[in-house]
Parts: C-alpha cells; structure tokens; sequence
C-alpha cells in the first residue's frame, strides 16, 4: 500500500513538471517574458484585506498580439494599470473571469524592449480551508491570541493574491521584491533577504520589505505574519557563507530550537551529496506557518 502511494506522488510530482515546462500558447501572454515583480502593499491582518501596487517589468520576446493578459483571481480586483513608456495614450483592460486583457498601442514597443506595467489592486484573497492542498490565505491566532497569517498557493497559482502572469513556466528573470505595511508589533517574513526590518511607516503601522535576486516560481513568492522569535546562523558552505534564519512563534522557541538543530548538518549532507545550495545570495530560512509545511524558496513553511 505505502509502495503504490509512493508511486502515485511520484507520478503526479512527473506530470505537474512536465506541464509546467509546456509553452504558454495563449497569444495574450506567449509574446512577453516576465523579468521582475516589485509587490508594495497593506494589509488588514483581522480580514486579509490587501490593497497596493504590483510593478511587472517585461521584456517582449515575440510577436507582438492586440492585448495582453494579466492574472488576477476572484474576489480580488484590479483598480488601475499604468505603462511606461505610455502605450499610445490610456490603457484600457476588461475583465474575463480571472483574467484582465490589457489593450494599447503594443505596436510602438520595439522587439526585444523593455516595458513596465504599474498595477494596482484590492480585495480580499481567498480563505483557504485545507492549506497547502487548497490554495488561498490562512488566518489564524497564536496561543496569545495575537494574529498569525500564512499564504500557499501551489496548485491555484500566484495571481490568489496579486496580479502577475500566472504561468509556472515563466519566472521572473532578477527576482522579486515584496514590500508590506503591517501593524507594529508583529513580523513579516517573506523570500529572501530582509530589506527594510519594522520601518515606521505611519502612525501604528510598519513597513517590511524582502528581495529575492534569482528568479523565483510565482507559487513560491509568499508571506507570513505573527509574533515571532528571530534568531539566525551561518553556514560555512560549498559556495561560502550561507546565512541561516528562523522565525517562531515564541512559545514554539524551545522546541524548534531542539528541532532545527539538525539544518546545517541537512544542508552540509545534501551538500556534498547533491551539490550546492542554489539560493546563496537568498539565504535559507524557516518559518513558522499556520499549515503543513509548504516548500516556499528561501523562505520554507515548517
């Protein structure tokens, strides 16, 4: 019985690598290649509430069509869409289900260019029931009774909660950045490295953001929010120092103290076995979530 589960993980696990790696031959997507999202937004941490902006830096790699497509899920809502360089004028887009096509003047965009899409958008992200096997926001309390928020969104794509292309076979190039004012007191951890730590942002409320430098799937970028105990480690590693850090919830510290003993001598086996760590410059982090673990690059939901 454990034998033919086993193969039945290991053959989905094929078929969802193979689809991922399938062409995008959608025309209002296959003509443009993501290169960078920059996230800036707020949150209401007692609804889920999102509201901010969604930088999307493209590169045009095709064939240019009469529209474009960008990903957004119900109930969320795209409030405005502005280019630079302007696209002959105003941009005008139409919802169709989970998608806005995006309608200009394309034709004043030379090949291989850069343009960039200011988005923004609102709304309240889907409350997932079973995370991480159905994607969408998990809002839960501490033993404190002080909010703890997790984000997985694997099988329903990135566009749950912000606008992006929703295509897993298209990674933005130089990474991301997500920036996000919370209430002060609590911890936002995301991917990569801690840009800005608790910045004021204005009057109770403070500003994290996180930078990831290597291209990162869509369905990896999450966030996490809650009281947590930081500390933080280094690993002497295959390509140097590989900064190491955790976050808890503080009555979880004893135990994950004793538990997370074991990463360097994982990492360092895995190391040596299978080669190097490929997200250096991102560090390894794990985080504390309000659901079975989840393997968010950089940023691990244990």
């Amino acid at each position: 019985m454990k034998k033919g589960l086993l193969l039945l993980c290991c053959l989905l696990n094929i078929a969802a690598y193979a689809q991922d790696r399938q062409c995008d031959n959608n025309t209002a997507r296959s003509w443009w290649d993501v290169q960078r999202y920059t996230i800036t937004t707020e949150i209401d941490t007692a609804s889920g509430y999102l509201n901010g902006y969604a930088i999307v830096e493209v590169k045009i790699t095709g064939n240019m069509g009469d529209s474009m497509q960008i990903d957004l899920q119900e109930p969320m809502n795209i409030t405005d869409i502005k280019s630079t360089p302007e696209l002959g004028g105003t941009l005008r887009w139409v919802r169709a289900g989970n998608a806005y096509y995006i309608t200009g003047d394309f034709s004043t965009l030379a090949a291989n260019s850069n343009f960039i899409l200011a988005i923004g958008f609102e709304g309240t992200p889907r409350i997932a029931r079973h995370a991480p096997w159905d994607g969408g926001l998990v809002l839960d309390r501490d033993s404190k009774g002080e909010r703890w928020i997790g984000l997985a969104c694997q099988g329903d794509g990135a566009s749950i909660w912000f606008p992006c292309k929703n295509f897993q076979g298209d990674e933005p190039d130089k990474g991301m950045m997500l920036t996000m004012i919370v209430p002060e007191g609590i911890t936002m951890v995301s991917n990569g490295q801690c840009m800005a730590e608790g910045v004021k942002a204005d009057a109770g409320r403070v500003r994290w953001t996180w930078k990831v430098n290597n291209p990162i799937n869509n369905y990896d970028i999450s966030f996490y929010i809650g009281d947590y105990v930081h500390w933080s480690d280094t690993l002497a590693g295959a390509k140097g120092n590989l900064s190491i850090d955790y976050y808890v919830l503080r009555d979880n510290l004893a135990k994950a103290k004793k538990q997370f003993s074991v990463v360097k001598p994982m990492l360092q086996c895995f190391e040596e076995k299978i080669g190097p760590y490929p997200f250096y410059e991102d560090g390894y982090k794990l985080v504390d979530a309000p659901y079975l673990g989840m393997e968010h690059q950089s940023a691990i939901a244990y």
